[in-house]
């Protein structure tokens, strides 16, 4: 039976990784180590020719996301093949784009997925194409649970006066990834906004918010605060 040295040598050879790498790949998931080499490298094998990947993409994925490595490859052929590209079309190249994101693939579809494509489908009264094309965007929306992200999406609805759906949609598809911050975090921005020298009203906040959506991505201690200065 192989050493545990063994096979991270192994996996480190089939994955092109430094020893760095290889190494903190570990300490992110040790389970990799506790399964058989054999089973770990026929998925990495099976991603890499079903996607069409290069070695580099990868390695990347890998890097990313270790646990995939351990997923089965049936389960995995299931989501890609029988939910992912009959769900939302996506070919080959459109499956790997999302790839940034690989750690989605690991989600439950019972669970994770599908109860979010059919909120977002009935909140915003969009298409599964339209779904799609925001996944594509930013696979980070699955990230939260369901019930964090209608949360937050409640909160900015009230606080940005989104008082409409395709108001709501239209912010949403201009900065997806405001769904992945907590509420206190949100609060947090929109209060500076309020707070800094730029003396906005909560009305004002509103109104410059939803024309300009990714400020609540942007950091206000690297950035906004910037803004702040400007308007001295």
């Amino acid at each position: 039976m192989a050493t545990e040295e063994q096979r991270k040598k192994g996996l480190q050879k089939r994955l092109k990784m430094t020893t760095k790498e290889i190494d903190a790949a570990i300490q992110r998931w040790p389970k990799m180590l506790s399964l058989k080499e054999e089973n770990v490298l026929h998925t990495a094998d099976w991603i890499q020719e079903y996607l069409q990947l290069k070695d580099s993409t990868l390695r990347k994925i890998v890097l990313k996301c270790p646990s995939i490595r351990g997923c089965n490859v049936n389960t995995l052929e299931g989501k890609l093949k029988y939910y992912y590209q009959e769900t939302f079309g996506w070919t080959i190249k459109d499956l790997a784009k999302v790839m940034r994101a690989f750690h989605i693939m690991t989600l439950s579809i019972e669970e994770k997925i599908e109860p979010k494509r059919q909120w977002l489908s009935t909140t915003f009264n969009v298409t599964n194409e339209d779904i799609s094309k925001l996944i594509m965007k930013n696979p980070a929306i699955f990230d939260a649970s369901l019930n964090d992200t209608a949360d937050r999406l409640e909160f900015l609805q009230d606080q940005l006066e989104l008082n409409s759906t395709e108001t709501k949609w239209k912010f949403l598809w201009q900065a997806p990834n405001v769904l992945a911050f907590t509420r206190d975090t949100l609060n947090d921005k929109l209060t500076w906004f309020q707070s800094s020298s730029l003396g906005l009203t909560k009305s004002q906040t509103a109104k410059v918010i939803r024309k300009q959506p990714t400020l609540l991505s942007t950091s206000i201690e690297n950035n906004l605060a910037q803004l702040s200065l400007w308007s001295q």
